[in-house]
């Protein structure tokens, strides 16, 4: 059933690339600040497919399909030792996500988005049913943009993760900012409270800061490096995550 799910996101993404460019806008919603979402959507019609690869041979693939101009709907799976020798560990359960947009940006109010994910990042840690960053779970956003010197996005949100086996089931707080440089490089700066990873089995209560440069390539492709857990949050922690990306948006 896994090898299944793997192949079908596999298979969106052979169909991504499979479409006409010619429908094509430059204007690319970013979807997460590093590992946090942000109001933006892939746009009715569109999809969207991600590839993370992280620590450990890890590798995960997520599908996003616009079914409307208010909502995203998606599927993720992934696991470890994908690349190397080690035996290959899958994810327990594809990750599932619901995003709708209810409030769109005005001059003076800020885009809103209520949404679900099920999808954590990087490690899943059986014994506590969690994945080493925490899925967001049920969370609001709200985004809101600004030209100055190019663009500066700024976003704000609250979320309640479902992995709560290892007792913390507080409501998290999450921010952060994303500034363009030039048409086609941004810089992105996302700071998570984690209030609910802070009982010290895994958090420290010091927080996560990521930090991120996307680089948009063209014809939809933006190529991705960020560099996740500054403050060595991460009981044990003794050096920075460091995670490359590759995120496509075509017409479906």
């Amino acid at each position: 059933m896994k090898k299944i799910i793997l192949l079908f996101l596999i298979f969106s993404f052979n169909r991504t690339f499979a479409q006409s460019f010619a429908g094509y806008t430059s204007s690319i919603e970013p979807q997460y600040l590093v590992d946090k979402p942000t109001s933006g959507l892939v746009g009715r019609h569109n999809l969207g497919v991600d590839f993370e690869f992280y620590r450990s041979g890890g590798i995960l693939v997520q599908t996003t399909f616009g079914v409307f101009n208010f909502a995203d709907i998606g599927l993720s799976f992934g696991g470890t030792n994908l690349i190397g020798s080690d035996d290959i560990k899958w994810n327990d359960l594809p990750g599932i996500k619901i995003k709708i947009r209810p409030f769109e940006e005005k001059v003076n109010f800020p885009a809103i988005v209520f949404g679900f994910e099920s999808q954590g990042k990087e490690i899943y840690i059986k014994n506590y049913k969690r994945y080493l960053f925490k899925s967001p779970g049920f969370y609001v956003v709200a985004s809101k943009n600004y030209k100055w010197l190019g663009f500066i996005s700024y976003h704000i949100g609250l979320n309640y993760s479902l992995e709560t086996d290892d007792g913390d089931k507080d409501l998290n707080l999450f921010g952060g900012i994303e500034k363009t440089i030039g048409d086609y490089i941004s810089f992105l700066v996302e700071y998570d409270f984690a209030r609910n990873d802070d009982n010290k089995k895994f958090g420290q209560g010091k927080g996560f800061l990521n930090l991120g440069l996307n680089w948009y390539v063209g014809n939809g492709v933006t190529l991705s490096l960020s560099v996740k857990d500054l403050l060595k949050n991460t009981i044990d922690k003794k050096i920075a995550d460091r995670v490359v990306g590759i995120h496509l948006i075509q017409l479906f």
